[in-house]
């Protein structure tokens, strides 16, 4: 590439900005991607990945601005936006969408499907900008239609979380729309770097703030104030390196700026869930959708650290041991039964307990120790299965 080829100093700092909330999405939609999903989870990991794709091949797109086929790579992600948002917001609510809004959210899919490979296949300026209007006309109906949905929610079938989470979004969407109205800079005249990439890194850190931080808009507002001080500051302190720095230069930089900081939140909150201890990832575990049967409730308990250890006893494994006198052992307590507690049971030489009982205590003692752990569970009695 020439130097008569290479990007102005503000298509560089677009082409930063949107390859860092790229890698952050990219990052973002890594970690749900391992986690035990739940609904909202799933959904949000689409919508995720939607806009990482659509981010990535973008900054390439205005490396190249010339190249059809980067317009389509970029146009074909950034279509099914409008999907990705109804379902999305499905996962929100923990209900589906009105089916006239599902097809019309499929119907705005399509329609700026075939704008962007249209739009992209043809050299002539206004049909080109015809075909950008049948991308984002869709898009603004579906966020509109979908902000409509949200406002009239039944708040009282949701908790007040859910209630606190879907009210943040709804303030999110607010100010990305009309940041994302900036990455249209040649037909809005938008003066300095394009900033659409920030509404989605705001979507991101929002989603992984923790119910009390997204309690209080006041809270939020606050933590998002402290993450532009930060930029203005580092800017600021550009800007005095820089004595002739003109004020439009010193908005772009504050834009890079503000990209790498939120990025650099997102990161820390990313880092910080995946080194949960034993307990928060229970209590996540518990919080999810309960597994369909007992071959997954048994794959999943493979996926807690907790349990990562347990052992399905059923079968031949059991095949000396007394049936009866296992399940009379472990009647009438908790599902899971300590080895000391059945010693206890097994060495009581009160008569409070009768032989089959006394028997199932010494029979599973003898199959703790010789398994060597501490704790035993009754999943089923028919057929016998223990872990």
């Amino acid at each position: 590439m020439t130097s008569d080829a290479l990007p102005d100093f503000r298509t560089t700092v677009d082409i930063l900005v949107t390859w860092t909330g790229a890698v952050t999405m990219l990052r973002y939609a890594h970690t749900l991607s391992r986690s035990r999903a739940s609904t909202l989870e799933v959904r949000t990991l689409f919508l995720v990945l939607v806009l990482s794709a659509t981010l990535l091949a973008r900054g390439f797109l205005w490396l190249w601005p010339e190249s059809a086929v980067l317009s389509i790579a970029v146009g074909i992600p950034a279509s099914f936006l409008p999907f990705a948002a109804t379902f999305f917001v499905e996962g929100l609510l923990r209900r589906h969408v009105p089916g006239p809004m599902k097809l019309f959210a499929i119907g705005a899919t399509l329609t700026a499907l075939v704008g962007t490979i249209a739009g992209a296949a043809t050299a002539d300026s206004e049909l080109t900008s015809v075909f950008t209007k049948l991308f984002l006309v869709p898009l603004l109906l579906t966020l509109l239609s979908l902000g409509i949905i949200l406002v009239s929610r039944d708040r009282s079938s949701l908790s007040r979380t859910e209630n606190s989470l879907v009210r943040a979004c709804m303030v999110v969407t607010l100010i990305s729309l009309p940041l994302a109205a900036t990455d249209f800079r040649l037909y809005t005249g938008w003066p300095v770097a394009r900033m659409g990439t920030l509404g989605a890194l705001l979507i991101c850190y929002t989603l992984l703030r923790t119910p009390q931080e997204n309690a209080r808009l006041e809270r939020w507002a606050r933590d998002i104030g402290l993450l532009v001080g930060k930029s203005v500051l580092a800017s600021a302190l550009l800007s005095v390196l820089l004595r002739e720095m003109e004020i439009w230069v010193f908005v772009d930089f504050f834009i890079l700026v503000f990209a790498l900081v939120i990025s650099y939140a997102i990161w820390d909150r990313l880092r910080d869930s995946e080194t949960s201890n034993r307990l928060t990832e229970l209590l996540r575990y518990l919080a999810s959708e309960y597994p369909a049967s007992m071959k997954d409730f048994l794959r999943e308990l493979k996926h807690l650290s907790l349990t990562a250890d347990a052992e399905l006893i059923a079968g031949d494994d059991l095949t000396r041991y007394d049936r009866g006198a296992v399940l009379r052992a472990m009647s009438g307590r908790s599902n899971v039964v300590a080895l000391a507690r059945l010693r206890q049971l097994r060495d009581s030489d009160t008569g409070t307990f009768d032989a089959l009982e006394t028997r199932g205590a010494d029979e599973l003692t003898d199959l703790l120790e010789r398994k060597g752990v501490t704790h035993i569970g009754l999943l089923s009695d028919r057929p016998l299965q223990l872990l």
